[in-house]
């Protein structure tokens, strides 16, 4: 039907336009100054962790004191993106976006933060530096692209490097959590911190030991699900960029 082939080409063509429409003025300045922050945050990270191991000379073990605050400012301004992603001022996948940043926030807040309570073993220090340095430099890297973007600045190389580092920090990343947690976990299974029991006058029962394990178990299809999403976008930023070149 030739009139319903129109109608179709119409409607594609508005929902384009709409999604390509400019961003509203204040909006734009919001999402440059929390790129902004963000970058500095995690580029400020980056700076501790090199700060305490080549020019102050700290132990391992002291880490967590140099670099407490500002990994926790970093990170928890992530939740922010949930929120931008489900009101729609960027484009991001919610559920994708969602699990990510849930992920990290649990990792930082209960498995690292126990810090205060009980100390990682000697190997799990190296865990802690390579999770700051894959999450630092990835972080870096995406914030820089995007708050470039948002100015309507594109560099190639910056690009390349958005959309392959993670080839390499992503599995670093999961395998720092998984080491960190594993660290973590017979300290919480004999202490069960964090945890309410039952009977209480809310007649709620949470057990931190069974939640850890659980999210454990979710790496197994996470990390896969993710990682594929990420090729994806690989594929569809630089596949493109060699189809335009070509």
């Amino acid at each position: 039907n030739p009139e319903k082939t129109s109608q179709m080409i119409r409607g594609k063509s508005t929902q384009t336009m709409s999604s390509s429409k400019p961003q509203p003025i204040l909006l734009k300045l919001y999402l440059i100054a929390f790129n902004l922050v963000s970058l500095i945050s995690w580029a400020f990270l980056l700076y501790q962790t090199f700060e305490h191991y080549f020019i102050k000379s700290l132990p391992a073990d002291q880490l967590w004191n140099s670099v407490e605050i500002t990994f926790k400012v970093a990170q928890t301004a992530a939740v922010l993106e949930v929120v931008h992603a489900m009101v729609g001022w960027v484009r991001s996948p919610v559920f994708t976006t969602f699990l990510q940043v849930l992920s990290r926030i649990a990792v930082l807040w209960v498995v690292v933060n126990l810090e205060s309570e009980v100390a990682l073993p000697w190997w799990g220090y190296f865990a802690l530096t390579s999770l700051i340095f894959a999450w630092s430099v990835t972080e870096v890297v995406r914030y820089t692209f995007y708050l470039l973007k948002l100015v309507g600045i594109e560099i190639g190389l910056l690009t390349w490097c958005r959309y392959s580092f993670f080839l390499v920090l992503y599995p670093l990343g999961v395998a720092s959590e998984l080491s960190l947690i594993a660290a973590r976990l017979p300290y919480i299974y004999e202490n069960r911190p964090l945890s309410v029991f039952m009977p209480n006058k809310w007649n709620f029962g949470f057990d931190l030991f069974l939640a850890t394990v659980a999210g454990l178990i979710t790496y197994a299809p996470g990390f896969p699900m993710l990682f594929k999403y990420m090729l994806h976008q690989r594929a569809k930023m630089l596949g493109g960029a060699k189809k335009k070149t070509a």
